[in-house]
């Protein structure tokens, strides 16, 4: 298959997260250990390595089909924000326990945040009837999320009750 890193960020102790798409399975322990993450379809990745490069975990999403992961930020609390895009159906929990997604088009866009352990804090999909891209994400001093992609057709952008809709327009 392939292996493609898309992004990388360092937070304040060295610690580095590389995001990107793999297929089939991936080793991403470099050394003589060995820690295996894939599935049929691929999936997308986050990896974190110490100051000095030593591998810690790899986490995987992976869904129905190819799913990968644009960019990754550190927020200031520590936990990991990384912005991705899944088809069909996708478990954005990459720990033991599911949080399903389905898309609402042709590939929608997700948010998805980790402890620096690599634990599942939460997760949101964002998307058209028609196709979703991400493209990059940036975090501000208080933990504010900017996303930046494109669209087709009309998104709600808002995840809970309320609706906060935008159409495209030409």
């Amino acid at each position: 298959g392939y292996d493609q890193s898309m992004a990388i960020t360092t937070e304040e102790f060295g610690n580095a997260y590389v995001t990107g798409r793999f297929a089939d399975l991936v080793d991403f322990d470099p050394g003589p250990g060995g820690d295996n993450l894939g599935g049929p379809g691929g999936g997308g990745f986050l990896s974190k390595y110490s100051a000095n490069g030593d591998y810690v975990w790899a986490r995987a999403v992976v869904g129905t089909i190819q799913d990968y992961i644009v960019d990754v930020e550190v927020l200031e609390s520590g936990d990991i924000v990384v912005l991705g895009s899944f088809s069909q159906t996708s478990d954005l929990n990459p720990g033991g326990s599911v949080a399903e997604f389905t898309e609402a088009g042709e590939g929608d866009i997700f948010l998805l945040s980790l402890t620096t352990l690599g634990d599942y804090v939460w997760a949101v999909a964002i998307g058209a009837t028609q196709w979703d891209k991400p493209d990059s994400i940036a975090v501000d001093n208080e933990s504010g999320i900017y996303v930046t992609g494109t669209f087709s057709s009309t998104v709600d952008f808002d995840q809970g009750p309320g609706v906060a809709e935008l159409s495209e327009s030409f």
